[in-house]
């Protein structure tokens, strides 16, 4: 009897060991740390047109004129502040209303304030690049050369010139 209680005690035991298994854990959890960096949005704003004004054409018709970023094409970008930012020109001729009138040899100029300051040309061709002041703001400032062909007529000229920005 007492070989008897000793086994069913012992088969207790193991049993209860047994079923203590089927109570282990089956799943499992950990976290993982979720981050973002948000950057402010790009915006370009025109601030000037780009106006050669008055060009005298030779006695064949031909012209050709300067207009330096000073007296230019103003732009204000604002962004991430002290981000470096790409500058695209839409074409490197643009033509204009008269296909022998031409705008070429972009010259673009930068500033972090509203004051024009000469400095070195940031376009090679259409493109080029700065960096955003610490506040996020740049002035971008355009100039280029106009060009008459001898078949160039007399008259008012239009055209436009898209400048893109892009981090």
């Amino acid at each position: 009897m007492k070989k008897m209680k000793l086994f069913l005690l012992v088969a207790a035991i193991f049993t209860l060991i047994a079923s203590s298994d089927s109570f282990a854990q089956v799943s499992a959890n950990t976290t993982a740390n979720v981050t973002a960096n948000l950057r402010k949005g790009l915006t370009i704003v025109k601030d000037t047109d780009m106006s050669f004004g008055i060009v005298q054409q030779n006695p064949d018709n031909s012209a050709t004129s300067v207009l330096t970023p000073q007296n230019g094409a103003k732009f204000t970008v604002s962004g991430n502040a002290s981000s470096s930012i790409n500058v695209t020109l839409s074409n490197a001729t643009l033509t204009m209303s008269d296909p022998a009138v031409t705008v070429s040899t972009w010259v673009m100029h930068v500033t972090d304030n509203g004051t024009y300051t000469s400095g070195s040309n940031i376009l090679t061709g259409v493109n080029g690049t700065t960096t955003l002041s610490s506040s996020g703001a740049k002035h971008l400032w355009l100039g280029g050369t106009l060009t008459a062909t001898t078949s160039a007529t007399a008259g008012n000229k239009t055209g436009t010139i898209t400048v893109t920005v892009a981090y």
